[in-house]
C-alpha cells in the first residue's frame, strides 16, 4: 500500500482537518489516516496514498471542474451531515 505524508500545524484547523478526515474516511470519501504524529508546531499525517487530488488534476479553478465531479461532491457532502452533522 502506498502511503503519503502531510504536515498541517499544530493548531485547532490542523486538529479539525483530522477529524474531518477521519470521519469522511469512514465512507470512503477520503484516504484512511494511518499514523499522526505531533511535534510542537507541527503535526504530521500520514495516509493511504489514493491518487491526485482535485487541485493537482484541475487547478484551482472550480470553473474547470467537471459537472459529474460536483455531483459526487455534492453526494458526499449531503451524506456528511445527514449521517454525522456536519
Amino acid at each position: 500500500m502506498a502511503t503519503f505524508t502531510k504536515q498541517l500545524k499544530n493548531d485547532f484547523d490542523g486538529e479539525l482537518e483530522i477529524e474531518l478526515q477521519t470521519i469522511a474516511s469512514k465512507y470512503g470519501f477520503a484516504p484512511k489516516i494511518l499514523k499522526v504524529t505531533r511535534t510542537d508546531d507541527k503535526i504530521h499525517v500520514t495516509m493511504e496514498y489514493r491518487g491526485e487530488s482535485l487541485a493537482n488534476i484541475y487547478g484551482d479553478n472550480p470553473d474547470d471542474i467537471p459537472e459529474e465531479i460536483w455531483t459526487k461532491i455534492r453526494y458526499m457532502v449531503r451524506t456528511l451531515l445527514q449521517e454525522e452533522g456536519i
